[in-house]
């Protein structure tokens, strides 16, 4: 029974290492949506300060068209934005080292990480760091690093498996790739999605309310995280602003433009731009979430953040 048993253990240890010599060794999807990291990283460490940086999730990276911003500006511009799944603290964390004196940081989370507390480590677009940004590992709490590595490794193992299979496919044109745009190569060079301007509404697939925020309290990991990072910026010093998410008008209510705007303001005593009823859109002008916007409606919020900039910061007009 102990021979057996020894067996069995070196047969283990021996699969153990097979697979993590696969994962290390196989290629990722470097075309994945996440991996779209890797070139906002390289933009936001090449640029001059003072520059722009937008941050917050995926209504930052389908909602921003920087070219307008930098046109009228003439300041370097990026959009960090990419997932609320990767979380908050990971979406802070990151612009650190990057930030400089006389930097303009935007700030536009979704209401969902204001309002509930989430573990992103329980979600694969934040495992996926793992696999095809291990750079990442630099924005999370160490004592977090091990246990999220842990819990990705099955995770990056079959990806990459699948990956391997099916990457052949993509180049032989069998995979139609522009069935979607959650791609790398569907973001331009400042980093804002652009792949999905000029496609239909896709409908939403949140059906969720967002009434339910105007008689919830914001979650006390918010009001640390932005105090902290609050502090961060104006020790270099730059400037911090926050405004808010676009919103469907079936969605819209208003409550949203009191609670809402006044939980920010009287809480976090940050820079605000605009209101919640400043970024209300026609239904028909989301792409597929209730976050995500097509060419009009985002110029149109691009410029209404831009508004309002320059009513706070004149100096940065041309």
């Amino acid at each position: 029974m102990r021979r057996l048993f020894l067996k069995l253990f070196v047969f283990s240890v021996i699969l153990f290492a097979i697979c993590l010599t696969l994962v290390v060794v196989l290629p990722a999807n470097e075309d994945h949506y996440i991996a779209t990291l890797k070139d906002k990283h390289k933009r936001i460490a090449d640029l001059p300060s003072p520059k722009i940086v937008f941050a917050g999730g995926s209504n930052v990276a389908f909602g921003i068209d920087s070219d307008i911003i930098a046109a009228e500006t003439g300041m370097p511009v990026v959009n960090m934005g990419l997932s609320v799944n990767i979380g908050l603290d990971y979406i802070l964390n990151e612009l650190k080292p990057y930030i400089d004196s006389g930097d303009i940081v935007i700030l536009i989370p979704e209401y969902t990480l204001v309002y509930e507390a989430k573990n992103p480590g329980e979600n694969p677009d934040f495992r996926k760091l793992f696999e095809v940004f291990p750079q990442a590992t630099r924005y999370i709490e160490p004592n977090l690093v091990l246990r999220y590595s842990l819990h990705s490794f099955v995770d990056v193992f079959q990806s990459k498996i699948k990956w391997l299979l099916l990457r052949s496919e993509f180049k032989e044109g069998t995979v139609a790739r522009n069935a979607n745009v959650y791609r790398r190569s569907s973001f331009d060079a400042y980093g804002d999605m652009e792949a999905h301007i000029h496609l239909e509404p896709q409908g939403f697939y949140q059906h969720d309310s967002l009434a339910m925020y105007t008689t919830s309290e914001v979650h006390p990991d918010f009001i640390s995280a932005l105090e902290e990072f609050s502090e961060f910026i104006h020790q270099k010093p730059a400037h911090l602003f926050y405004t808010f998410p676009p919103t469907p008008e079936k969605y819209y209510t208003d409550n949203m433009n009191g609670k809402l705007y006044e939980d920010i303001k009287n809480i976090l005593g940050m820079n605000i731009l605009g209101q919640p009823k400043d970024y209300v859109y026609a239904d028909s002008l989301f792409f597929d979430t209730r976050y995500h916007l097509l060419e009009q409606s985002r110029s149109d919020r691009t410029k209404t953040v831009l508004k309002k900039l320059k009513q706070v910061l004149p100096s940065i007009k041309p």
